[in-house]
C-alpha cells in the first residue's frame, strides 16, 4: 500500500475528512469501507487529548488508514507524542513563516534531519523485524510522516513562496474561514479577497510542486478548487456528515 506522504509527494489526489466526535475504533473501519484515504483528528478546536485518541491512532496504523493530527501548537513534546502514538502526519495550524516550517520539520523528523526523540512503541515492535538495522527502521518511519502547514492568514499568503521554497512541507492546506477573518471579510468565503489569496497559494504550490488543499464542508466549493488543481481534499466533519445524511434521508422519506 502506498503511504499518504508518498502520494502527496507525487501530487496524487487524496480525499479525507476531519474527526472530532466519532472516536470509537469503528470509525476507522467505516472510513476504510467508504474508501477514504485518510482522516484528520482535530486537537486545535476541541478538547481531545492523547488519552482519548491514542488507541484510535494505533488502530488506524495497524489497519492501514492514514491518520493526521491537527496539533494545537508548534510544541516538541506534543508533536513527538502524537507521532509516537501512530500518527502518519502532523498538521500545524497558522503556519506563517519559513522559520515555522523549519521548526516543524525539526520536531517531526528523527536525527540527523531533525530532533525528534526516539522510541519504539509496542504496536511497532513487529515492524522493526523487517529491517536489518534499527537506523533503517527510524529512517522508514521518517519517510511515512507527512508535514502539513495550514495557511490561514495574510502573512502566510504573503510568505507562501518563502515557505514552500524550504522544500520541507509535503502539503499546505487552506483554512478558508480564518483566512476570511484575517482579510477583514469574516465568513465571506467567496469574497474576491479570499479567492485571490487562495489562488496565490495554489499557484505557488504548483510552482514548487507541493500538494495543496482545502478544508471545507462545502462540497461544491471543494469540487471547484479540485478542478483548478488542488489535490489534498479535506471534506467536512464526522457529525456534519452524519447530520446532513440524516436530514437528507428524512426529507426523502417524509418530505
Amino acid at each position: 500500500m502506498t503511504g499518504l506522504r508518498e502520494r502527496l509527494c507525487k501530487g496524487e489526489t487524496v480525499f479525507g475528512t476531519m474527526v472530532r466526535d466519532a472516536l470509537t475504533l469503528n470509525v476507522v473501519d467505516a472510513l476504510l469501507w467508504a474508501g477514504l484515504d485518510f482522516f484528520v483528528l482535530d486537537m486545535e478546536h476541541t478538547g481531545l487529548d492523547l488519552s482519548v485518541i491514542s488507541s484510535l491512532l494505533q488502530y488506524a496504523y495497524v489497519r492501514g488508514l492514514a491518520a493526521i493530527v491537527r496539533v494545537p501548537a508548534l510544541d516538541k513534546v506534543f508533536i513527538g507524542r502524537v507521532l509516537d502514538c501512530g500518527a502518519n502526519g502532523v498538521w500545524l495550524p497558522h503556519l506563517d513563516s519559513p522559520e515555522e516550517a523549519k521548526r516543524l520539520a525539526f520536531l517531526g523528523r528523527y536525527p540527523p534531519q531533525g530532533g525528534r526523540g526516539a522510541t519504539i512503541p509496542w504496536f511497532k515492535r513487529t515492524k522493526t523485524q523487517e529491517f536489518s538495522k534499527l537506523s533503517d527502521f527510524f529512517a522508514n518511519e521518517d519517510r511515512q510522516v507527512a508535514l502539513i502547514g495550514q495557511i490561514e492568514s495574510k502573512v502566510a499568503v504573503d510568505n507562501i513562496e518563502d515557505i514552500l521554497a524550504t522544500g520541507i512541507l509535503d502539503a499546505v492546506v487552506i483554512g478558508p474561514l480564518d483566512l476570511s477573518m484575517d482579510l477583514g471579510v469574516p465568513g465571506e468565503l467567496q469574497h474576491p479577497l479570499v479567492e485571490e489569496a487562495v489562488s496565490v497559494v495554489l499557484r505557488a504550490s504548483q510552482k514548487y510542486k507541493v500538494s495543496v488543499g482545502l478544508h471545507t464542508a462545502n462540497l461544491e466549493n471543494l469540487r471547484l478548487w479540485r478542478q483548478r488543481g488542488m489535490n489534498f481534499l479535506v471534506y467536512s466533519y464526522d457529525l456534519v456528515l452524519m447530520a446532513e445524511r440524516a436530514r437528507a434521508a428524512r426529507h426523502e422519506l417524509l418530505g
